[in-house]
């Protein structure tokens, strides 16, 4: 018996699905959310892709109120950090 060429399949696969993904890539390239972040009222926009990786939370506000979040997180920590000293 001869031994499968898993490396073979594995390239099989790939070239049978990657038109597909590229389809489904370009689309979502093109077809995006316009969206309103709930905190400062600015508008944003998000491709049908980033919407697919992103929880809720991560879309519900503009990039610029998440990362203010975070600066005011991580600055409270460190506070936090000093007081227990």
């Amino acid at each position: 018996m001869s031994e499968y060429d898993w490396n073979a399949a594995i390239e099989r696969g790939r070239q049978r699905d990657q038109p597909q993904y590229a389809d489904e890539i370009k689309q979502s390239l093109v077809v995006g959310f316009h969206l309103v972040c709930l905190r400062c009222g600015a508008g944003y926009y998000h491709t049908r892709f980033t919407m697919s990786e992103l929880s809720y939370r991560m879309y519900s506000y503009c990039p610029n109120c998440i990362e203010k979040a975070i600066e005011l997180l991580l600055k409270t920590d460190k506070e936090g950090l000093k007081n227990d000293d």
